[in-house]
């Protein structure tokens, strides 16, 4: 690929919002939602009575909800990184990207903290042995480091009216900012692909390790021990800014994709953890590249193609622009939804199957829909706009880089 192609083919990358992006962290977003509504509410026995062959099959599928997590560290490797590297040698660079990352991230993370440990208590206060310890240990969160508190004896992270056990995802994804962008502004793209492969090794050799000494909980949430995910994420921004031409990497990208779809399937297949310890420690890195590969596809898609039209849908885009207020919202509300949308209660009221599994699945979806674009438009959107105050300038050394990616 020439220089010129590859400016055209960055550019291109940068300015566009990629709508096939949003599909899939709407695919993402879908997955980790169809898991705790159905999953959690207990409509697997009552789906397979309803279409006993394929319902067997959908709630395996709806199970392997958790990976819509391992989607998301992929894309916020590949995002992350690519904006990373568009606007490596700018001026303020280092300022831009974290007061970029904060208005995005904080003020939704830090709210619903301050709702949940400040508001919360003064208008109706929680007696619950599960709430009172979560305020006894609320520093983790406020750190940014819920996921490592499985280490420490048992604290609970759910009670009766509110769950923060999927704040994990978001502690592992804000490691990632602290350390990622110092390596990728310093060193050029051979290391950083060299840096990433190595991650990929320690990732896996970690969760080994911990699964041996430790438990599965230590194992899935420490930072360390899912830094594969987010390691192919950036090689794959790097690959898709110049290191091959797009025909090349389709074939590659395609390559990994079928030989981890089997995989994969055996994954979705099997129970959701197993007394396999191999099996366990394995199975992240196959997602980490079974996704790396869907990622990189949906990147170099053109327009006309049928994967891009099928991202792109307006339905999936939806999703996936409201999925970070959808995945606090939908798992700060999982106890009310168990509870209110249990399978065997509503059973008692509705006396068809079909109904419960519609009531498992649609109020709760319907609900943090609700929430997450209420928050959207009268919270998140007020400091999303002062990111204009931290727009990355080209400098005149950079005057052919290519802008930041739009809408991130």
């Amino acid at each position: 690929m020439s220089s010129n192609d590859l400016t055209i083919s960055i550019r291109s990358l940068s300015k566009e919002r990629m709508p096939a992006l949003d599909g899939l962290r709407g695919i993402a977003i879908l997955m980790v939602m169809g898991l705790h509504f159905f999953g959690y509410g207990g409509a697997e026995s009552y789906l397979q009575r309803l279409i006993p062959v394929v319902g067997a099959v959908l709630t395996k599928v709806l199970l392997f909800g958790y990976a819509g997590v391992d989607l998301f560290f992929v894309l916020s490797g590949f995002l992350i990184t690519g904006i990373l590297l568009d606007s490596k040698g700018r001026p303020h660079r280092f300022t831009n990207f974290y007061a970029r990352r904060v208005l995005r991230i904080f003020p939704l993370y830090y709210g619903t903290l301050v709702a949940v440990f400040v508001v919360l208590p003064l208008v109706h206060p929680l007696r619950s042995a599960a709430y009172q310890s979560m305020q006894a240990h609320q520093a983790w969160f406020w750190l940014y480091s819920s996921n490592l508190l499985s280490f420490v004896n048992y604290i609970p992270v759910v009670n009766e009216t509110f769950s923060l056990a999927h704040f994990w995802s978001l502690c592992v994804e804000e490691h990632f900012y602290f350390i990622w962008p110092l390596l990728v502004f310093t060193l050029s793209s051979h290391a950083i692909l060299r840096v990433a492969g190595t991650l990929m090794v320690v990732a896996l050799a970690c969760r080994a390790v911990l699964f041996m000494y430790a438990n599965h909980w230590i194992a899935a949430g420490f930072s360390l021990s899912r830094a594969d995910a987010l390691a192919i994420g950036a090689i794959a921004a790097i690959l898709v800014r110049g290191f091959y031409n797009d025909s090349r990497m389709r074939w590659y990208s395609l390559a990994v994709f079928w030989l981890t779809l089997p995989l994969v399937l055996l994954i979705i297949a099997m129970p959701r953890r197993l007394d396999v310890p191999a099996m366990e420690v394995c199975k992240y890195s196959v997602l980490a590249f079974f996704f790396g590969a869907v990622v990189l596809l949906a990147a170099i898609a053109e327009r006309t193609t049928m994967l891009r039209k099928v991202l792109a849908n307006r339905a999936l885009v939806f999703f996936g622009k409201y999925s970070y207020g959808l995945y606090v919202f939908h798992g700060l509300l999982q106890p009310l939804f168990t509870r209110w949308f249990n399978a065997d209660r509503l059973a008692l009221t509705f006396h068809s199957d079909a109904a419960v599994c519609g009531m498992v699945l649609l109020p709760p979806m319907a609900i943090s829909v609700a929430v997450a674009l209420a928050s959207w438009c009268f919270f998140e959107r007020w400091f999303i706009a002062m990111k204009r105050f931290f727009e990355f300038r080209e400098s005149a050394t950079t005057n052919h880089a290519p802008a930041m990616p739009a809408g991130i």
